[in-house]
């Protein structure tokens, strides 16, 4: 699972990177919401 949870952490932070400043807690809550469910 590590492989898979480290391609999940790199789409994250392309994520956040290519989002604004003010929306970039948007997809770290999506990740953590996908992590739970």
């Amino acid at each position: 699972w590590v492989k898979d949870h480290r391609q999940l952490l790199v789409k994250v932070e392309e994520m956040v990177c290519t989002e604004p400043l003010d929306m970039q807690d948007t997809p770290l809550l999506s990740f953590r919401n996908a992590t739970l469910s």
